[in-house]
């Protein structure tokens, strides 16, 4: 007998670049199919022209009273998110149940249209979304605070929400929506490349830091840019950093100090290189959401972690990763000799989370 299928609606349904969104989502992907069912991935695209995305997003906008926060072009975004899920569910049979990942404003009405058909639904954000962009709220009626409130509501429709980061629980509970937590863990597809990077890592590790990230996204830059400042005071023979990721090169307009480099984007290779021998991972963050996908990943690499409180959150707890307050304290543990911190046992709430689908789809699916 075929396995019950759940629609997945993933940040990331069909990336081939490899980033922490991307993971997660995959791990999403692999949990649903250990709970037993198959996970049927609704792809971003569509075959629908923007005329008819324009009506179709008018129709349920009026059906769901949702917000034009961000303008007529949601109507569309709307449009081919109907248009996505109604494809999606009729070309399975035996839908169960669907998963929501993608809580930006284009997926708010995937929950609606799962309660539409009678599908119990399981959300589980990569961030609050409203809030990714790093824009400080300064009062309710600011756009990133409207936005997360009619986030907050899509999400109260779900039969169940997980974070994947707990300190975002007790946020999500103003807004009435109880939370439970899952937090990332690699999926299997990853394990084997972090295996191999710790058997690279055996011998004395190189004086150089790695600090990685993206500098599109607003909070990873400016923490970039935080490091970078207490670089600059640090005493002369302090470590080296190298800064990698997409646009992480404009960090050379601020001035780096002598031993500091910033490489831009490079090559999975020239990466892999530079995670087998660096001396650890550097990861600030002054404003954050969601989790941090590379700290569990560098741990499980062999790589120890510096990190600030908020960049740490939800893994301050492992052994491995090192939370400092300021200069000093950073410029301690740069200095210190690091030990190798072991591979993380997967979590606990994994079982808990794949036993809670089969609880919410099983009565549709007779298990």
């Amino acid at each position: 007998m075929a396995a019950p299928v759940v629609l997945c609606d993933l940040m990331y349904p069909d990336d081939s670049k490899s980033h922490g969104g991307r993971h997660r989502s995959v791990q999403l992907q692999e949990l649903v199919e250990a709970a037993g069912f198959k996970a049927a991935v609704i792809p971003k695209a569509v075959n629908q022209s923007n005329g008819k995305s324009y009506l179709r997003g008018v129709s349920n906008a009026l059906r769901h009273n949702l917000p034009l926060l961000g303008g007529w072009k949601w109507l569309r975004r709307w449009g081919r998110t109907v248009a996505r899920f109604e494809e999606a569910l009729a070309a399975e049979s035996n839908v169960v149940g669907a998963l929501w990942e993608n809580t930006r404003p284009e997926g708010w009405v995937i929950p609606r249209l799962a309660k539409a058909v009678g599908l119990p639904i399981v959300a589980v954000p990569q961030n609050l979304e409203a809030l990714a962009r790093g824009k400080v709220i300064n009062q309710v009626s600011d756009y990133p605070g409207r936005e997360l409130l009619w986030e907050a509501r899509s999400m109260r429709l779900a039969d169940r929400v997980y974070c994947i980061a707990s300190e975002e629980q007790w946020w999500l509970g103003w807004y009435g929506v109880k939370a439970s937590f899952l937090p990332y863990a690699l999926p299997s597809s990853m394990e084997e490349r972090q295996s191999t990077l710790r058997a690279r890592r055996s011998g004395p590790p190189a004086a150089r830091f790695l600090a990685l990230g993206s500098a599109s996204n607003p909070m990873t830059y400016q923490g970039m840019l935080a490091i970078v400042a207490m670089l600059k005071e640090m005493p002369a023979g302090a470590p080296g950093v190298d800064f990698v990721g997409i646009g992480t090169e404009r960090l050379k307009e601020s001035g780096l100090p002598r031993g500091i480099e910033a490489h831009g984007r490079i090559s999975d290779e020239e990466l892999d290189a530079m995670m087998a021998r660096c001396r650890g991972l550097l990861v600030h963050q002054p404003l954050a959401v969601g989790a941090l996908t590379r700290v569990a990943e560098s741990l499980a690499a062999g790589i120890p972690v510096l990190a600030n409180p908020i960049a740490a959150r939800s893994a301050e707890h492992f052994e491995g990763v090192h939370v400092y307050h300021d200069q000093s304290e950073l410029h301690r543990l740069m200095t210190d000799e690091l030990d190798v911190p072991p591979i993380p046992s997967r979590p606990g709430q994994e079982n808990e989370f794949c036993a809670d689908l089969r609880r919410c789809f099983g009565s549709r699916s007779g298990a």
